[in-house]
Protein backbone atom coordinates (compact mmCIF):
# COMPACT_ATOMS: atom_id res chain seq x y z
CA UNK A 1 0.00 0.00 0.00
CA UNK A 2 2.51 2.49 1.06
CA UNK A 3 4.40 2.20 -3.00
CA UNK A 4 1.08 3.48 -3.80
CA UNK A 5 1.46 6.59 -1.58
CA UNK A 6 4.52 7.32 -2.89
CA UNK A 7 4.92 10.77 -4.74
CA UNK A 8 1.31 11.32 -3.65
CA UNK A 9 1.79 11.43 0.24
CA UNK A 10 -0.15 15.27 0.78
CA UNK A 11 -2.95 13.89 -1.58
CA UNK A 12 -3.40 10.58 0.96
CA UNK A 13 -3.17 12.81 4.48
CA UNK A 14 -5.48 15.45 2.75
CA UNK A 15 -7.80 12.40 2.71
CA UNK A 16 -7.50 11.00 5.61
CA UNK A 17 -6.15 7.84 3.70
CA UNK A 18 -4.50 6.54 7.15
CA UNK A 19 -3.53 2.67 7.06
CA UNK A 20 -4.42 0.81 9.77
CA UNK A 21 -2.10 -2.21 10.57
CA UNK A 22 -2.91 -5.44 12.41
CA UNK A 23 -0.42 -7.84 13.84
CA UNK A 24 -0.93 -11.30 13.64
CA UNK A 25 0.27 -13.15 16.77
CA UNK A 26 1.96 -11.69 19.73
CA UNK A 27 5.46 -13.10 20.00
CA UNK A 28 9.24 -11.46 19.89
CA UNK A 29 9.16 -10.24 16.07
CA UNK A 30 5.64 -8.98 16.83
CA UNK A 31 6.55 -6.88 19.99
CA UNK A 32 9.22 -5.50 17.84
CA UNK A 33 6.64 -4.31 14.99
CA UNK A 34 4.65 -2.70 17.22
CA UNK A 35 7.06 -0.44 18.95
CA UNK A 36 8.26 0.71 15.03
CA UNK A 37 4.15 0.80 14.54
CA UNK A 38 4.25 3.41 17.61
CA UNK A 39 7.09 4.90 16.35
CA UNK A 40 5.67 5.65 13.16
CA UNK A 41 2.39 6.70 14.45
CA UNK A 42 4.00 9.26 17.06
CA UNK A 43 6.53 10.36 14.29
CA UNK A 44 4.69 13.85 12.41
CA UNK A 45 6.59 12.30 9.32
CA UNK A 46 3.81 9.48 9.07
CA UNK A 47 1.65 9.99 11.95
CA UNK A 48 -1.32 10.80 9.17
CA UNK A 49 -0.21 7.42 7.27
CA UNK A 50 -0.02 4.68 9.66
CA UNK A 51 -2.09 3.79 12.80
CA UNK A 52 -1.65 0.65 14.67
CA UNK A 53 -5.39 -0.90 14.63
CA UNK A 54 -5.67 -4.57 15.68
CA UNK A 55 -3.30 -7.94 17.31
CA UNK A 56 -4.94 -11.13 16.80
CA UNK A 57 -3.42 -14.30 18.26
CA UNK A 58 -4.31 -17.32 19.66
CA UNK A 59 -4.47 -16.94 23.18
CA UNK A 60 -7.35 -14.28 23.48
CA UNK A 61 -6.02 -12.86 26.83
CA UNK A 62 -2.24 -12.47 25.79
CA UNK A 63 -3.91 -10.80 22.53
CA UNK A 64 -5.09 -8.03 25.19
CA UNK A 65 -2.13 -7.71 27.17
CA UNK A 66 -0.30 -6.76 23.83
CA UNK A 67 -3.16 -4.43 22.90
CA UNK A 68 -3.01 -2.71 26.11
CA UNK A 69 0.74 -2.26 26.48
CA UNK A 70 1.34 -0.94 22.78
CA UNK A 71 -2.41 0.98 22.45
CA UNK A 72 -4.15 -0.65 19.78
CA UNK A 73 -7.65 -0.35 20.21
CA UNK A 74 -8.51 -3.84 18.95
CA UNK A 75 -7.64 -7.60 19.74
CA UNK A 76 -8.57 -10.79 18.99
CA UNK A 77 -8.11 -14.62 20.20
CA UNK A 78 -9.34 -17.45 18.34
Amino acid sequence: MMSRLNGRRAEAEAQGLRINVAILGAGRIAHSMARTLVAMAADPRYAGLVAPYAVAARDGGRAAAFAAEYGFPVSYGS
